[in-house]
């Protein structure tokens, strides 16, 4: 199988476990700390593997490639800040769906900017998998009646819009850096905003008191964002980035296969439809790919 596919799937299989954790850590630590210890974690991780890279001239000129790199971390900014307060706040059963929005906002984005097109049968699969995704993810169609008055929901609206921007941008910046140096730039710049904002808001010492106290949840809600972020630049540097986007946002369907088979739960007939249109879609496109 294709390069590109197999860290599509990794990235799937790590999201699905990423927002989980986002959504408990989240609840305990409040968003900037948790975003501060993701961002941290990710920075010092990848340095050693980076080390070479960044530490070359050409890296730090400006130009074309560190400017990708600042905007994508700008916006990345503004997205997670969205995301971990949408899921903070909001209830998955209404979130997860209007993140379904991810696909087709990166897919414009793609085709105007850089004009990465795909082909007539992707493009309709990479559709069909959006309307699957959000088929699986609504408990119920009526739910969207009074979305307006639901928590969280104009803060996914943002996260989405923005995420769908995001995937462009970090998927841009591995292929003009590299992947492991665009997610080293982007999680650094996400770490220092974040301490600027703990710092000026005198609340470092609630982060000493997180680190000592949560420290099973940071890390996992770390390590599988890490995970997830790396294998994603990784795809969008062997396939088109709306492909790597579309097959890696199926992490929704995995979700609802674990609630199935692990904890027994029944999906109602329009989610069982969204499941076998989400898995047989992107079964078909990691083919076709």
């Amino acid at each position: 199988m294709h390069y590109g596919i197999l860290f599509a799937l990794l990235a799937l299989v790590a999201w699905g476990f990423d927002d989980l954790f986002i959504e408990k850590s989240t609840r305990k630590l409040g968003d900037a700390i948790t975003l501060f210890c993701v961002a941290t974690f990710g920075s010092i991780f990848l340095l050693p593997f980076v080390w070479t890279e960044i530490t070359t001239r050409n890296f730090w000129t400006l130009g074309y490639p560190l400017l990708i790199l600042l905007l994508a971390t700008i916006v990345t900014t503004i997205a997670a800040l969205a995301d971990y307060e949408a899921l903070r706040t909001g209830k998955l059963s209404i979130v997860e769906p209007i993140y379904a929005l991810e696909v087709p906002i990166t897919l414009v984005i793609s085709l105007l900017i850089i004009h990465e097109n795909l082909t007539n049968l992707q493009l309709t699969l990479t559709l069909l998998l959006t309307a699957g995704i959000f088929l699986v993810a609504s408990k119920t169609l009526k739910q969207f009646k009074n979305l307006t008055w639901e928590r969280g929901v104009r803060m996914a609206l943002l996260s989405a819009s923005f995420m769908g921007i995001t995937n462009f941008f970090t998927g841009l910046s591995g292929r003009l850096a590299s992947p492991m140096a665009a997610n080293w730039f982007i999680y650094s710049g996400l770490a220092l905003v974040m301490l600027v904002y703990l710092v000026v808001s005198k609340r470092m010492a609630e982060v000493t008191k997180a680190l000592s106290q949560h420290s099973k949840i940071i890390f996992a809600v770390s390590s599988a964002d890490l995970i997830a972020w790396v294998s994603f630049t990784y795809s969008a540097s062997y396939i088109p980035i709306a492909l790597a986007t579309a097959i890696s946002e199926a992490y929704i369907a995995l979700a609802a296969l674990l609630g199935l088979f692990i904890n027994k739960e029944k999906l109602k007939n329009h989610q069982l439809l969204g499941l076998v249109i989400t898995v047989a879609t992107a079964i078909t496109l990691s083919i076709i790919s």
